[in-house]
């Protein structure tokens, strides 16, 4: 039932996401405009920009019909070319809507509606009509020799699969025989692609488009002009809706079934239907119908043909619990062609992997693979996870950390007359598109992916769909090569809506909102701080009559590109980047970027680039913080400063519990809240500070129990006491001093850490008998904590120590013996300066630091060891010191020495002095010897410190 209970838990959650799509989201299609999309300052930001090249709303605009029209064209992506900037307020509703339906999927699914054109009825039916005699008559086998439990089970779901394939039929059995069999004939040839196709030869490659050609404008303009896509889809959409409630009201009764079910398998002429019961089974062959109740499961479909795929177009799949594991050929497991096909895995870590047009893919149809809970991984070729192609392919999965991986047209892609979708509700996810397929038109070494939100119409006879991939939280990957992670090529739409996370994007080119060829590509991230890396044609750009958009609402992110990226565009396109809060960093490598647009076919459009908050870095050509710049006549940068206080105070509240909430959330045990103060997860923090603060306050009552855990071997608990303890103060010493003279051994080493944090020097002497001790960890621990105060009573143990055979041991004791050392005992520390080990002699320049040069001991050291040696480690390593020297005497003694030396490096050394020090008698007594001085490094250097005084 634990299961169960976390299933519960993350509905709740998505419920919370979604409160802000309640009542509105009813009117999605008229309410939403880019006013109440973007904030006011946001709105302000765009309208500046454009302004600044004599531009308003107006002017983004562009005619949907520049290349023609045709029939399958949706009307809002029509409306789009004059409103671009919905093209980022059509996913964002996508993703509003999504979040819902986990709960409500045919309130999503109506949200659909309005953007694929279809009729106002659909789906319809909404509710399929199951009869159990349709169970005999189609199914031709007696589900009444099963138990009751059995039935129980079993009976909902082949009926919903056999009324289904009935409409499914129906409905297909309407389109001219011969117009379905060109179809099926040409199908696949659209997206499927060679690997040889890249070694045609240029002649070959022309007489196949030109035929492809042809073959297309029959498809498209004739054999699939008419098709009634409501009928096509509505049987789909309502047999997912219905499985899914059937499921969702079973789920918490199901293991109460498990000793009354066992696993039986039927034939039947609409393929194989199975009851599976709570052990691991291993389901082989092309089935129509399967429940399975648990276990880890292993699903093997049969091989298809696109023949045999159209006839067998109906399967649905029900997985309550286990880690499964399915494997898949074309067509499969939420995989379907001309037909209705829904998987639905309820819980476990699975595994999915199939060929091509699977794995929630329709293709004329509605293909739905959801899977609740679990951390799972999806592989597959050539249109799989969330592809639409004239019909709805979706991948819905509740949560855990994900990997999809995919070849080319998949993971969000929408196709002509089609929508696909991932609605991906959390965990840190990856999504890795690798495809095999070069890109030989551009590129050798690089290949098509059209993946994670990528759209792709048929170019120049049908337009494109839409594709999406709406991910609700977590730290996500997302690598792809060439038109990836919103992008669109004809006619269509591209994007990812992330919510939450800090997020990594990985692209070649055409990418992170990125629109080619009339049509639009976006992506937003909301929340998180992210890094994107692209070469180009990416990160809100737009090529030829398209738009291209990135809007990053908030976070601490970094871009890096090379060139026509970052709101810079070409060809009469609009470009889009919005960084709308956050510190950010940039870098570009070329000026077309950043805000620029060029003047085709004798007039120009926009490229804009807004950085409206932060204190931002640029490592580009042009652009700078507080600024306005024009990348080209048509191109425009604004870095300011928009983002109203307010909002950022809001974000804070949001993202910060109250002083009162987390006071409420203090444990009153002691040790429960000593917990607390040593928590080591990320959401817990909030609480680490108050907790140790408690603990510090009352010291009265807490001091007994904070000493108790000196020994602890938990690596927070010891980090904890370690702020703890010396909050506390000097009160603790004898206690301390104790413990190291009394004490069991595990408890010292924190005791004398502890006292050197209080830096107490009456704890000195005890702390350095440990000096000796046989464990070097111990002694290493000693000497830290006598380097940190004035042990003039260890001061004989430090001497010995200076020769310990551990070298962390010999350093540390070096500098605490620099610290406290009388001007004779002062050279002991010059033989470590040619010790092997540069701890030991590092250590010394910082003990006189901490020392301090107003004390005549130390600085009379430096002097001294300055004055005598020019040679070796001594020498390199106190000339940093000598710049703190302040005695205006010392400073001229060691200046006019060193500018005597043979040494054209030490005469330069001195120099620098000179000008470090801003000592306008030192610096004329370098230039002085402008005259004499023949070496080019110690001239400029003499040149330096001219200017230095003329300028003072």
């Amino acid at each position: 039932m634990k299961k169960l209970k976390s299933h519960i838990i993350r509905k709740r959650e998505i419920r919370g996401l979604a409160i802000i799509t309640s009542l509105s989201l009813l009117f999605l299609p008229t309410l939403l405009t880019s006013q109440n999309f973007f904030p006011d300052y946001v709105e302000r930001g765009i309208d500046s920009a454009l302004s600044s090249i004599l531009m308003t709303r107006y002017d983004l605009g562009m005619q949907h019909d520049a290349a023609g029209d045709d029939v399958h064209r949706f009307n809002e992506v029509k409306r789009m070319f004059a409103e671009p900037l919905r093209s980022f307020i059509v996913p964002d509703s996508i993703a509003l809507v999504g979040a819902r339906s986990l709960d409500e999927p045919l309130f999503f699914f109506r949200h659909l509606r309005s953007l694929l054109d279809l009729n106002t009825t659909f789906p319809s039916p909404s509710r399929i009509v199951v009869k159990d005699k349709e169970i005999g008559v189609f199914g031709r086998f007696d589900i009444n020799t099963l138990n009751y439990t059995e039935q129980l089970v079993l009976r909902r779901y082949v009926a919903l699969a056999i009324a289904t394939d009935v409409m499914v039929a129906r409905n297909r059995s309407n389109i001219d025989p011969e117009v379905l069999a060109r179809v099926v004939s040409y199908s696949d040839s659209l997206v499927l692609q060679s690997e040889e196709s890249a070694e045609t030869d240029l002649i070959t490659m022309r007489y196949q488009e030109r035929y492809g050609l042809e073959r297309a404008k029959q498809f498209f303009n004739k054999d699939i002009a008419t098709f009634d896509y409501t009928q096509l889809l509505s049987p789909g959409v309502a047999m997912y809706a219905q499985a899914l409630d059937y499921t969702e009201k079973m789920l918490p009764e199901v293991p109460g079934y498990y000793k009354d079910i066992r696993t039986s398998v039927w034939e039947s002429p609409l393929g194989l239907i199975a009851i599976g019961g709570p052990g691991d089974d291993v389901y082989t062959g092309d089935f129509f119908c399967i429940v399975d109740v648990g276990g880890n499961d292993i699903y093997r479909s049969a091989k298809k043909s696109k023949e045999v795929a159209i006839k067998r177009g109906t399967t649905l799949i029900i997985d309550f619990s286990g880690d499964d594991t399915y494997i898949g050929e074309d067509y499969a497991f939420g995989g379907t062609f001309f037909g209705a096909s829904t998987l639905i895995d309820m819980e476990g870590n699975d595994t999915y992997s199939a060929r091509n047009f699977s794995l929630g893919t329709g293709y004329f149809g509605v293909g739905i693979l959801h899977d609740q809970s679990g951390s799972d991984k999806y592989s597959g070729g050539t249109a799989v996870q969330g592809a639409g192609l004239f019909g709805i392919g979706l991948l819905a999965d509740g949560g855990g950390n994900d990997l999809y991986y995919a070849h080319i047209a998949s993971q969000g892609f929408g196709y002509t007359r089609g929508i696909g979708l991932i609605l991906e509700y959390g965990g840190n996810d990856q999504y890795v598109s690798t495809s095999p397929y070069q890109d030989f038109l551009r590129y050798d070494d690089h290949y098509e992916s059209f993946c994670q939100g990528a759209s792709l119409g048929y170019r120049p006879v049908a337009s494109g769909g839409y594709g999406i991939i709406s991910d609700y939280g977590g730290n996500d990957y997302y690598f792809s090569d060439i038109f990836g992670q919103g992008t669109a090529y004809w006619y269509g739409l591209g994007s990812i809506v992330d919510s939450k996370g800090n997020d990594n994007y990985t692209s070649f080119q055409y990418a992170q909102g990125s629109g080619v060829h009339l049509a639009f590509g976006t992506l937003i991230d909301k929340e998180g701080n992210d890094n994107y890396v692209s070469h180009g044609v990416s990160q809100g750009c737009g090529h030829d009559i398209a738009f291209g958009g990135l809007y990053d609402v908030k976070g601490e992110d970094n871009y890096v590109v090379e060139s026509l990226s970052l709101g810079g565009g070409n060809a009469n396109a609009v470009s889009l980047f919005i960084d709308a809060g956050g510190a950010d960093g940039y870098i570009a490598r070329h000026e077309n970027t950043l805000g620029y647009s060029d003047l085709r076919r004798n007039y120009g459009m926009i490229g804009i680039f807004l950085d409206l908050d932060g204190d931002d870095f640029y490592g580009t050509s042009r652009g700078g913080d507080d600024s306005l710049w024009t990348g080209s006549s048509y191109g425009v940068g604004l870095d300011a400063l928009l983002k109203p206080e307010e909002i950022k105070e809001e974000e804070k509240k949001k993202e910060e519990k109250s002083a009162e909430e987390i006071a409420a959330e203090l444990e009153t045990d002691m040790e429960k809240l000593f917990i607390q103060a040593s928590a080591a997860p990320q959401k817990y923090q909030y609480l680490v500070e108050p907790a140790r603060k408690r603990l510090e306050e009352g010291a009265d009552t807490t001091i007994p129990f904070l000493l108790s855990k000196l020994n602890s071997e938990h690596p927070r608990e010891a980090l904890a006491l370690r702020v703890i303890l010396p909050r506390i103060g000097s009160r603790l010493t004898p206690l301390l001093i104790d413990t190291i003279l009394n004490g069991a051994r595990d408890r010292v080493s924190m005791a004398i850490f502890i006292l050197g944090e209080l830096k107490d020097s009456m704890a000195a002497k005890v702390i350095g008998t440990k000096l000796s001790d046989p464990s070097w960890r111990t002694r290493s621990t000693a000497a830290e904590a006598l380097l940190k105060m004035n042990a003039h009573d260890a001061k004989e143990a430090i001497k010995r120590a200076l020769r310990d055979p551990i070298d962390i041991v010999r350093g540390r004791s070096a500098r605490a013996f620099a610290r406290i050392a009388d001007s004779a005992e002062m050279s002991l520390l010059t033989p470590l300066f040619d010790d092997k080990s540069q701890i030991v002699r590092y250590q010394i320049g910082l003990g006189l630091k901490d020392r301090g040069l107003n004390d005549s001991v130390a600085l009379g050291y430096l002097i001294t060891t300055l004055l005598s040696s020019r040679n070796g480690y001594a020498y390199s390593l106190l000339y940093p010191i000598a710049h703190l020297i302040e005695s205006p005497k010392e400073r001229e003694r060691l200046m006019r020495s060193m500018l005597s030396d043979p040494k054209p490096m030490v005469r330069a050394d001195a120099v620098k002095l000179a000008i470090g020090w801003s000592d306008q008698k030192l610096l004329r007594a370098a230039i002085e010897l402008r005259g004499k001085e023949k070496e080019s490094q110690v001239l400029y250097e003499i040149y330096r410190a001219e200017r230095m005084l003329s300028d003072s």
